[in-house]
């Protein structure tokens, strides 16, 4: 996806010395081109990085980037390509971290907007303004605040003693898990609020919903067993970490209805 006026949200940043990198993953050539002249237009501000190969998924693309560039930074931000930063978002971010020397990451809060208005995107937007008003606010006390794969600010010194963001489907709760056996910990900005898109239609909510599925299975099988035992992780992170992933794997058994129906 490309979407100019969200990256535009990303290069009028209110803030005097930030970088914006598009990281093109993208094989469409016309994708290519569009995203080349955007930047040609705004090459004082953004650079473009590709890659050989599409290994490791998003978290390849992202330690792809980030061991290329990372020496120059302090803090990074993971944005989507379909996010709408506010002018103040480096700023207001990075005022958290000044308090708190094992401050991970800073995530952001969150509405929607509709790049397409249907009553799909509607009520979809209503669910994840139920989300995002309820459960991470509690979490900052109660449980483990996970990195939520776009909109958060992230501090180079846990990225790199985390090992990077973990090369999985799921790498947004993987990486907040790797953050906390670091001694670092995140926490949810409730004042700073970006915007996200929504699937337009069923298939796009159907394949997101698949990943997800697929994706949570992937790290509750494979990457959660080596942290049972991890002792800078306290347990009910643990047990809130497992109880927020069953959310993500209850449309299984609906996906294997959908895929025999059709």
């Amino acid at each position: 996806d490309f979407y100019e006026k969200s990256l535009k949200t990303c290069i009028e940043q209110q803030y005097r010395n930030y970088h914006v990198y598009v990281l093109d993953d993208s094989n469409d050539r016309d994708l290519n081109n569009r995203i080349d002249r955007f930047a040609e237009d705004n090459k004082n501000r953004m650079s473009v990085i590709r890659r050989g190969d599409r290994l490791g998924f998003k978290a390849g693309n992202l330690n792809n980037a980030l061991k290329a560039i990372g020496g120059q930074y302090e803090y990074f931000a993971v944005v989507d390509s379909d996010s709408m930063l506010s002018g103040t978002f480096i700023k207001d971010t990075l005022s958290y971290f000044s308090a708190d020397s094992r401050l991970g990451y800073v995530q952001a809060n969150h509405t929607g907007y509709l790049k397409e208005d249907n009553a799909l995107t509607s009520a979809l937007v209503l669910g994840v303004e139920l989300h995002y008003k309820n459960t991470p606010v509690v979490k900052n006390n109660y449980g483990l605040n996970i990195f939520y794969g776009h909109d958060a600010m992230i501090k180079m010194d846990a990225w790199k003693k985390a090992g990077g963001f973990p090369e999985i489907v799921s790498e947004d709760m993987a990486f907040s898990l790797a953050v906390r056996s670091a001694g670092y910990h995140g926490i949810f900005a409730r004042d700073i609020i970006c915007q996200e898109a929504f699937p337009a239609n069923y298939v796009e909510l159907r394949r997101r919903s698949e990943k997800w599925v697929k994706g949570t299975s992937e790290f509750i099988l494979l990457y959660f067993p080596k942290y049972i035992r991890d002792k800078n992780i306290y347990w009910f992170e643990k047990s809130d970490i497992v109880l927020s992933t069953l959310s993500y794997i209850l449309p299984l058994p609906y996906l294997f209805l959908a895929r025999i129906m059709m």
